[in-house]
């Protein structure tokens, strides 16, 4: 069974990323796969009990609703809803730390327990949340893969670089360059896979 976190950081209109990632949740709780769905930044704001239909947009209330029965967990990081002045959650959503989000653990047989290995998969060139979660997390390893493979800072572990993201954009980085079998192999060996 694999362990899948879906991340959304986008309020409910404007794009539809938010929806799309809802959607993908669902998908994934269908196949044989442990799946947590956190809110985080503008993300929050798809709690509140909002009318996205009245404009057109997907409505994520029937998929907060139905999470639960397919075992999806539901998350909002605490920062984000202070900030937000989002404070009643809907049932079934457990309000976590930042540091709760991103230092996940798994329990050993005796009560130990141990960091999971998670693979950052970035996308841009630029995502704060995502830096500050690569920074505080040793076990954690990065994959640019698109736009992201033409960040020019280092990150403080280790790094991998979408061979033909490089090749399509004419660079060469000091990241360790992977092709797409090398990806899947990546994808395979770490606990947690994040995408951004």
């Amino acid at each position: 069974m694999k362990k899948i976190l879906v991340l959304v950081q986008d309020g409910p209109f404007n794009t539809i990323r938010s929806s799309e990632g809802f959607r993908m949740t669902m998908g994934l709780s269908l196949a044989d796969n442990e799946v947590s769905l956190l809110l985080m930044g503008d993300g929050v704001f798809n709690l509140l009990p909002l009318k996205a239909e009245m404009i057109g947009q997907p409505s994520i209330q029937t998929y907060l609703e139905y999470f639960p029965k397919v075992r999806v967990r539901l998350y909002a990081e605490a920062g984000a809803l202070a900030d937000r002045g989002v404070q009643s959650l809907p049932e079934g959503v457990k309000r976590i730390s930042y540091q709760e989000a991103f230092q996940p653990r798994l329990s050993r047989r005796g009560g130990d327990s141990v960091s999971m290995k998670t693979l950052h998969i970035l996308r841009k060139t630029i995502d704060p949340l995502a830096f500050e979660a690569i920074q505080s997390d040793p076990r954690a390893a990065v994959l640019l893969i698109q736009d992201a493979v033409l960040t020019k800072g280092v990150f403080p572990v280790e790094t991998y670089a979408c061979r033909e993201d490089l090749n399509a954009r004419g660079i060469e980085r000091a990241f360790r360059p992977v092709d797409y079998n090398e990806i899947a192999r990546l994808i395979i060996e770490y606990d947690r896979v994040i995408t951004r």
